[in-house]
């Protein structure tokens, strides 16, 4: 032992003919090239190395010069990105809050300019006459000029519609869109015969994901999807609100229309049971069972941490089929996140039983801007007339949280019943 640890304390040497200086000179030029092999090595490595996630960050938020809003997330599904699973550094996704996505104008006299877009459910009548296994619909634009200060508010639509069409069908319908949201800085819409949610970029009719019946592992069938709203970075997708049944309501078939579609901006959905929020909505209108109400539009208010729902059609009696097109109503319901407060507010604008709302959205306002009272909102709104051949659309505008009118029931179609509406 004593023997080997001399050997290892001693330090190399080679004989290398010549002066004794020539083996100091080789053993320091090895070193160095050690040295700088080793430098040039690391180099490599750290021009080739990702950047940390601050880095990331702070290189996006102020890659203009000024922060943005935006969501940096681990490209996994959001509901799993936690401990115990893995997340790539180098995989990085951004949320892109942006909204509307055209920006607001402020006109020279103060008043709010916005783009706004209306999208059709022509139902039976969206089959191509001209193309064989095409189904259209029209997006209809426009703008909305609003006045901060006195709440006048004037909407005028461009005299064409754009036509949008798709070859996805189910039973042989397709494109009955129901609703259009921005929702990750995209125009998304929802056909409530296939379930197909599409992106709309231009004219083009993108498919996106498909959205399953009921609880999503029961029935093959698309979902029938009625409403969009953004929370919480999150798209939410919802149905009718009341149990499907036999057409004189006699029966009833399944509950598959009270479950509502949580979407990620990766795509994961995940399938929650709304049947007791629906009951609680129906009981707060004053109706018990078998009276029903049916819902197809409702939004997610971000300032106020509430739901407003506001009710296509409401009766005391059983569904019935023949009936139902002359049970519209004017009535305004909200409910806290957990739904453990639900509110009839108001009754909005005069009852007329052949209309009914299809859409709601909240005005947005710059930063800039607070509306008097503190904590009003303005709502924009559409309701849908179907009686017999009759087919029309309306859009109204009312202000939160007294209810009052600010742009009365205005016609705006008689060639397309349209269901959506959004700021685009």
């Amino acid at each position: 032992m004593n023997d080997w640890r001399r050997a290892i304390r001693t330090p190399i040497s080679y004989s290398i003919p010549g002066s004794s200086s020539n083996l100091v000179r080789q053993q320091t030029n090895f070193v160095s090239f050690v040295i700088i092999s080793g430098a040039f090595v690391l180099l490599i490595l750290y021009a080739y190395m990702p950047p940390s996630n601050h880095d990331t960050i702070e290189a996006l938020n102020d890659e203009h010069g000024h922060w943005h809003e935006k969501l940096i997330a681990c490209d996994c599904l959001l509901s799993n990105c936690h401990q115990g699973h893995n997340v790539d550094n180098n995989n990085l996704f951004i949320y892109n809050r942006t909204y509307p996505m055209t920006a607001i104008e402020t006109m020279n006299d103060g008043r709010l300019r916005y783009s706004i877009a209306v999208v059709a459910d022509l139902d039976k009548k969206s089959r191509s006459l001209a193309k064989s296994n095409t189904y259209l619909s029209y997006i209809l634009n426009g703008q909305l000029v609003f006045d901060p200060h006195t709440h006048n508010v004037e909407v005028e639509f461009e005299p064409n519609e754009i036509e949008l069409s798709s070859q996805f069908s189910s039973g042989g319908r397709g494109m009955e869109l129901s609703e259009l949201v921005v929702f990750n800085g995209k125009l998304y819409t929802c056909d409530d015969r296939t379930g197909i949610v599409f992106e709309i970029r231009d004219s083009l009719m993108l498919p996106w994901i498909i959205l399953p019946n009921g609880n999503g592992h029961s029935t093959g069938n698309g979902f029938k999807c009625e409403w969009m709203t953004v929370k919480d970075d999150h798209l939410y997708v919802g149905s009718l609100g009341k149990e499907w049944t036999s057409p004189n309501g006699d029966k009833i078939l399944n509950y598959d229309p009270q479950y509502v579609k949580k979407i990620s901006a990766f795509g994961h959905v995940e399938h929650l049971d709304w049947r007791l929020r629906y009951i609680e909505l129906r009981r707060a209108a004053g109706i018990e069972a078998p009276g029903y109400l049916v819902h197809e539009a409702a939004v997610w208010s971000m300032e106020k941490k509430q739901w407003y729902f506001l009710p296509r059609r409401a009766s005391h009696q059983p569904y019935d089929d023949s009936l139902d097109e002359q049970r519209g109503t004017n009535i305004f319901l909200i409910a806290d996140d957990n739904f453990t407060m639900v509110n009839k507010n108001h009754s909005i604008g005069p009852l007329i039983k052949t209309h009914g709302f299809s859409s709601m959205k909240l005005l947005p306002l710059p930063e800039e801007i607070k509306l008097s009272p503190s904590g009003t909102e303005i709502v924009i709104a559409i309701k849908s007339e179907e009686d017999a051949n009759t087919v029309a659309t309306y859009l109204m505008v009312f202000r939160l949280p007294d209810g009052h009118l600010l742009l009365p029931e205005t016609k705006i179609s008689t060639k397309h019943k349209y269901e959506g509406i959004e700021f685009i």
